[in-house]
């Protein structure tokens, strides 16, 4: 039985269309600027209940509906009164190497469950770039990440309730790693890659003094929950990003001894719960990973088209390699092969250059705040990208870090082709202010100084 079939005969399709419908009408009522924004609230705490296994009804509907979710994304950007920015159009290969794949995947095995899921993955690039579209000004996008940091703390309450609730029963019996509800620790850690940069921007951001503890707070308690699963790429990709966004805080040292004090007191309570699941992290070993890789780039020459054209394969993993890839790219040559991932890989090492460039040159945005959010949106592509090394959830549609990777590299995308026009501010607005400094002095007054003493 595919996967889809047991979800709905857990989840009636009546039952899934009709929910559906009134969301879409209630969805419609709402105000276009806060149905926008509250979508990105929505979308952590629905993908992240879609992994925890052990809840049953909600983790079912959660699943089966959370492609609805990037639909009423989509919407929401399209009716978002703005003047929408044109997108580049190498970001358009997303879509090719979608359909491409839709074509490799006809002949597998279970193949129902793996195009739903790859229409899926349409639908949150749709949403992607329909968003980056609808957002035209920075000030957007610090507004879409105060949305999404709230989603995150409410998706971060659903492992603390685990920890809470029932500590012992949170953790993989033998293995000690964390693993809420019945979630992978791998995949539940990819919520902490994400929230962690996340709450530091919002930190670093917000000009409540009453609003810092808090989200002090949860950062730690991401970072800790991050340990827990004993999952190394969870924990080197949260302290890549953390690290680059944490390089302005030499000039804020009482931002940083205020988290020193928090981290002190809340990290010892949660590596106290489980004293094994931190010691993995001290293993450098690769698990295999590395003869995996090999084995799959070895098994793309002999299939250089990937699954196309091959009939009954398992798209999990090759029975060759006896072994998932533990890449999203070396996902890719298994997949679709070198095609597959050529049309993949051309936008994404696009979209990095572009986030370079933009972060070279981020002092033509006058605002310093503007600077500091293009300098954390770059820590956090670097972040989602080297985790894209060593796992596969990159470009699957059922992690927020998928859908975020794709808006930020189709973000930077945009603004790269922005830059011309953002110079040509800069220099309008620095001759302005040059010019209001020579009338300032102008109008002064010699006479009003005071005489030395």
């Amino acid at each position: 039985m595919d996967k889809l079939e047991l979800y709905l005969t857990i989840i009636p399709l009546p039952l899934v269309a009709c929910v559906g419908f009134f969301a879409l009408m209630i969805y419609l009522i709402i105000p276009a600027e806060t149905r926008f924004y509250m979508t990105f609230v929505l979308i952590p705490p629905w993908l992240v209940l879609s992994r925890c296994l052990d809840l049953g009804f909600i983790q079912a509907f959660t699943k089966i509906t959370s492609g609805l979710l990037f639909l009423l994304m989509g919407l929401a950007a399209i009716l978002r009164p703005v003047n929408k920015r044109s997108m580049p159009g190498i970001a358009w290969l997303y879509f090719v190497a979608s359909f491409y794949l839709l074509v490799c995947m006809l002949g597998v095995s279970g193949k129902v469950d793996a195009i739903v899921i790859e229409i899926q993955w349409i639908f949150a690039l749709l949403a992607g770039v329909a968003a980056v579209a609808a957002m035209t000004t920075l000030e957007d996008v610090d507004k879409m990440f105060w949305s999404l940091g709230l989603g995150l703390i409410i998706a971060l309450c659903i492992p603390l309730s685990a920890i809470v609730l029932d500590p012992s029963s949170a953790f993989i019996i033998g293995m000690n790693r964390f693993a809420p509800w019945g979630s992978s620790s791998n995949l539940i850690g990819l919520l902490f890659v994400v929230a962690g940069p996340t709450l530091l921007y919002m930190i670093m951001s917000t000009q409540s003094n009453s609003l810092k503890p808090i989200l002090i707070g949860f950062l730690i308690a991401n970072i800790g929950m991050a340990i827990l699963t004993g999952s190394r790429m969870t924990v080197f990709s949260l302290a890549i990003s953390l690290g680059l966004m944490a390089v302005p805080l030499v000039k804020r040292p009482g931002l940083m001894i205020a988290g020193a004090v928090i981290g002190a007191i809340l990290m010892p309570i949660f590596l106290g719960i489980n004293e094994d699941a931190a010691a993995r992290l001290g293993e450098l070993s690769s698990s295999g990973r590395l003869d995996i890789w090999w084995n799959y780039l070895m098994l793309s020459l002999e299939r250089p088209l990937g699954l196309f054209g091959t009939t009954g394969m398992n798209i999990e993993q090759d029975p060759s390699v006896g072994a998932h890839p533990h890449s999203s790219w070396a996902e890719m040559l298994f997949l679709g092969g070198w095609p597959y991932l050529l049309l993949m890989a051309i936008p994404a090492i696009y979209g990095v250059r572009c986030a370079i460039r933009v972060w070279q040159q981020r002092e033509l945005y006058a605002v310093s705040n503007h600077q500091f959010l293009i300098h954390a949106m770059t820590a956090f592509i670097a972040s989602i990208y080297f985790q894209s090394l060593f796992n596969q959830a990159l470009y699957h549609p059922t992690y927020t870090l998928s859908f975020l990777g794709i808006l930020l590299t189709v973000l930077f995308m945009a603004l790269a082709a922005e830059l011309p026009y953002q110079q040509e501010i800069y220099e309008d607005w620095l001759e302005e202010w040059n010019e209001y400094e020579a009338e300032e002095y102008e109008d002064w007054d010699d006479a009003s100084v005071p005489a030395p003493t």
